[in-house]
């Protein structure tokens, strides 16, 4: 979470360390469950050797382990991030106040509708996309230094009917490295890199729940959106565990649930790859223009 709050936004090479008396902490699950928080908020890991370095360190006490990370970037600049977790806390990355909540981060923003976004990343090309479903075309926009720019763009299938959900709304599931989206009772999937061409089929899946996991907890929690209208400000809600059986709609009212205010109605939300993200389209009352959040669950206050 740490990591997460700051201003770094770029693929990192990842060293880990241990001090006297910890070796063998970092074991390939603990690794796994670290590399997956940073990268569901957009700190990538990648074997470029010219990216910033990140160093983890693990201490132990005979009842917590203190994580020291230290960032360094091109221009020798360090960042150091500290925290002590109980040690036999699950993977060690549970903090001592631990419980996920919410977050919300600004990707996009335009005056064109926009009705579904999703991110795709490629460390080892280190290629970071952000892709549109707007005014009838999948747009693919590229990172680079911090900011999106517009690659290219691919005019969407032809549908047969008015779409409920605008364009289309982005889903996990696809095949391989392939993203795709729901269209027009279709599933259209694509290749994020290269030639965008798109593969359709009928898709007849009822509606499922929204789930964000995080590495906080085995069970994901629930996403919903507000119960306002269109003319209001809105919220998105992170709520009861998928393994509670007894709550399962009622997220506003779930005594552990986490929200993120936001400055218009949400349009739709969609998950990206293994649910450690979400995608909320909003329109803002005050400037009228489409914005895209990503939303993460993370661990601790």
């Amino acid at each position: 979470m740490k990591l997460c709050t700051s201003a770094h936004r770029q693929p990192v090479n990842i060293r880990w360390q241990d001090s006297a008396g910890s070796s063998g902490y970092w074991s390939d699950a603990r690794k796994r469950a670290f590399v997956e928080q940073i990268s569901a908020c957009g700190i990538e890991p990648t074997e470029n050797p010219g990216a910033p370095l990140l160093r983890v360190t693990a201490g132990l006490t005979p009842s917590r382990v203190l994580l020291v990370a230290e960032l360094t970037d091109a221009a020798n600049a360090r960042q150091i991030r500290m925290v002590e977790v109980l040690r036999d806390a699950p993977l060690g990355l549970r903090e001592i106040s631990a419980g996920p909540h919410l977050t919300g981060e600004l990707l996009w923003q335009q005056q064109r509708p926009i009705s579904s976004a999703t991110e795709w990343r490629d460390s080892a090309a280190s290629d970071h996309f952000l892709f549109l479903l707007s005014d009838g075309r999948l747009i693919r926009m590229r990172l680079d230094s911090g900011s999106w720019h517009a690659v290219d763009s691919a005019e969407l299938p032809a549908a047969s009917r008015r779409v409920r959900s605008g364009e289309g709304v982005f889903t996990g599931q696809a095949a391989g490295n392939s993203l795709a989206f729901i269209r027009d009772g279709k599933l259209c999937s694509f290749q994020p890199a290269g030639d965008i061409a798109f593969s359709c089929s009928a898709w007849d899946s009822p509606e499922k729940m929204l789930l964000l996991s995080s590495p906080c907890e085995p069970s994901p929690r629930y996403l919903s959106s507000g119960k306002g209208d269109y003319s209001q400000p809105d919220q998105i809600l992170l709520g009861s565990t998928a393994s509670d059986q007894a709550v399962r709609a009622p997220l506003d009212n779930d005594a552990g649930s986490s929200s993120v205010d936001l400055p218009g109605p949400v349009l739709g939300i969609s998950l990206a790859e293994k649910n450690l993200a979400a995608f909320a389209v909003v329109r803002n009352l005050s400037t009228g223009n489409y914005e895209v959040y990503r939303l993460t669950a993370v661990c601790g206050n």
